[in-house]
């Protein structure tokens, strides 16, 4: 018996979709913290703009 391997289950990780992950940034942009955030950085919200139209690297 591999002593290694007593005990120890499988996982498979893997990345979710690009939807996925495009509802959780909405969601974020959305929520109270990212508001109070942009709120209280003012500059922070001028460089989010002037990068809003950038491409991702896919």
């Amino acid at each position: 018996m591999d002593s290694l391997h007593e005990g120890r289950s499988e996982q498979v990780m893997r990345m979710a979709t690009k939807e996925h992950y495009r509802k959780q940034a909405d969601k974020y942009r959305t929520s109270s913290q990212y508001i109070r955030m942009i709120n209280e950085y003012p500059v922070l919200e001028s460089s989010i703009k002037l990068c809003k139209n950038e491409k991702s690297i896919e």
